[in-house]
């Protein structure tokens, strides 16, 4: 049984979207904890009851607008790769890909607490699987893109593996330096994003560069 009613009319749908974003801003600004139906009605500009006629409680409002968000995030993200990375080099590409993901962990790191935090502790296995899979999404037109463009500079002779988990290590990385209040990376490597950035793009490029054991 779905925990979300479908809106049939067009003012219906106007709400929900309003419902899904102002979700993931209060998400972004107040954590988890403070995500409230008090709140997220407030900043959607709707009464509470508006949500429960719509949602059978916060947890399937919080899904909903996660998943929400992440397709989006899929969509735009498949239009600007490929025009990003035409007449550029690897070395570009590694560069922009490294700034690319500090940025964007520094951007939203509430919102990025938030579906971390909310996927560990939701028992709902469907979402995980869904937005893990989202997740995924966009890992993967990333590593097809430069897989694709480049497969004569990279050594491996499985480029998008070897893209794939190039890509993968660098934004775990990234991930831990924007977010995490206890990461060695603080203490053991205290770097600049700009320093990070580069050390992510050179972390990048010798793999690809190194060929298989």
């Amino acid at each position: 049984m779905s925990d979300r009613i479908e809106p049939k009319q067009q003012r219906s749908r106007e709400t929900l979207t309003r419902l899904l974003k102002a979700t993931v801003a209060v998400l972004e600004a107040q954590g988890l904890e403070g995500a409230t139906i008090p709140r997220i009605a407030h900043e959607a500009g709707v009464a509470p009851a508006s949500v429960y006629r719509r949602f059978t409680d916060k947890d399937a409002l919080i899904r909903a607008a996660l998943l929400d968000e992440l397709e989006r995030s899929n969509v735009a993200n498949a239009a600007a790769v490929a025009k990003q990375f035409e007449g550029r080099s690897l070395e570009w590409v590694a560069h922009a890909l490294a700034r690319s993901l500090i940025a964007q962990y520094r951007a939203r790191p509430g919102l990025i607490r938030a579906l971390v935090r909310f996927g560990e502790s939701d028992g709902d296995a469907a979402f995980v699987e869904r937005a893990l899979a989202l997740m995924g999404v966009n890992v993967r037109v990333i590593a097809e893109a430069i897989a694709s463009r480049f497969a004569a500079e990279i050594a491996d002779p499985q480029p998008l593996r070897a893209v794939t988990f190039a890509t993968l290590a660098i934004a775990n990385i990234a991930e831990s330096v924007a977010l995490d209040q206890i990461s060695l990376w603080r203490s053991a490597m205290p770097l600049d994003d700009d320093a990070m950035q580069k050390e992510l793009a050179r972390l990048f490029l010798g793999y690809l560069r190194v060929e298989p054991l």
